[in-house]
């Protein structure tokens, strides 16, 4: 590896001192020594530049894995300048595995709210289960679920580049955001996912411990869930044309 290029871009990270010069240099030779959680904190300190900073470096695939990894859940705004084929090409050079199992055609889902089905569809983050996607799209609704939508794509394994093996929803990104897509707004059938959803992260929770399972949500869905069937909404209300 390249450890002076990385250590030109930690010198130059904002907020250094003599200290924290030298730690961000351990930083680097603990990377270079093969330490995959070091390459992801990396980038809090220098932002998305360390991603193309440790390719150039000629880092790992799990360095690059690992700091991946913490781009997308920390750095996700950020993400959305980035062109998604630089994105997807930073991905295959650190050579995500997806799981061997997965049919040639992969279902994919998103939730979202408030927002159109084609601005929905460009995001990056996809779950592998419906019910992922309902409870993510329900997280921060009204007791009408008003905006709530799940997108439905089918896209080919290789067009593939990320797939997050610690997460509960099997997240996984796609190289380009699908040009088809089914847009589902029953309210009665999201919802309900949601609910079970949040339910199955529950019992997730209570066995191996809050780091896989994203409680909030899971408290907000159930809580939007109790307040739609109280209101009395139809089933099959449509709410996105």
């Amino acid at each position: 590896m390249d450890v002076q290029a990385l250590y030109q871009l930690v010198d130059e990270a904002p907020g250094g001192n003599c200290l924290n010069f030298a730690l961000r240099r351990a930083l680097v030779d603990r990377v270079a020594s093969g330490e995959t959680k070091a390459a992801e904190w990396l980038v809090p300190l220098a932002g998305l530049a360390a991603i193309p900073a440790l390719i150039e470096a000629g880092a790992p695939a799990p360095a690059l894995q690992a700091a991946i990894g913490k781009a997308i859940y920390s750095h996700y705004h950020e993400l959305r300048s980035v062109e998604r084929a630089l994105f997807a090409a930073w991905c295959r050079t650190a050579a995500f595995r997806v799981p061997p199992n997965l049919p040639e055609m992969v279902n994919l889902y998103r939730g979202t709210m408030g927002v159109s089905p084609a601005v929905a569809a460009t995001g990056l983050h996809w779950a592998a289960r419906f019910e992922s996607a309902a409870l993510f799209a329900c997280r921060f609704a009204d007791t009408d679920l008003t905006g709530c939508i799940v997108i439905h794509a089918r896209v080919p394994r290789d067009e593939i580049v990320c797939f997050a093996p610690d997460s509960v929803h099997g997240e996984m990104i796609p190289a380009r955001a699908p040009a088809v897509f089914d847009v589902i707004t029953d309210k009665e059938r999201i919802g309900g996912a949601a609910l079970r959803e949040a339910a199955r992260q529950q019992e997730i929770q209570a066995h191996f411990g809050p780091a896989l399972s994203f409680g909030l949500a899971e408290q907000v869905a159930m809580r939007t869930r109790a307040r739609m069937t109280a209101a009395g909404v139809p089933r099959g209300a449509a709410i996105v044309a």
